[in-house]
């Protein structure tokens, strides 16, 4: 099931943490541990993944918390230095261990990027 929902703006160019929860449909919590998550920004939905605005791979690692479907990760500033803007994203899952390479898109939305004041 994919859930539609914004992420909370950010400042470009700021370290940002994010987290996730992921159930099946009745709710379980899902061990993800060893899969896939891709996070992509475009400003152009239609534009090929080679002209998106950012990408980041994220491969879950074996903790308690990703054990029961939870997942929190860093971005860091330099990856997060993008023109101020709404951009469309989406997080793709792949379930590399738990179901054996199925990918889905768990969550789509839009994210708003702040224009920093600081540039130091």
């Amino acid at each position: 099931m994919t859930a539609v929902r914004n992420l909370e703006p950010f400042v470009n160019g700021d370290d940002i943490n994010i987290e996730l929860r992921f159930d099946d449909d009745d709710g379980s919590h899902v061990n993800v541990v060893g899969d896939t998550l891709r996070l992509t920004l475009k400003d152009d939905i239609s534009k090929d993944d080679s002209g998106a605005i950012l990408q980041f791979v994220y491969i879950i690692p074996d903790n308690d918390f990703t054990k029961v479907g939870v997942v929190s990760f860093d971005i860091p500033s330099a990856t997060t230095d993008i023109k101020a803007g709404t951009y469309h994203y989406d997080f793709q899952w792949e379930k590399t261990v738990s179901d054996l390479g199925k990918k889905v898109t768990p969550f789509i939305g839009k994210v708003k990027v702040l224009q920093g004041v600081t540039r130091a």
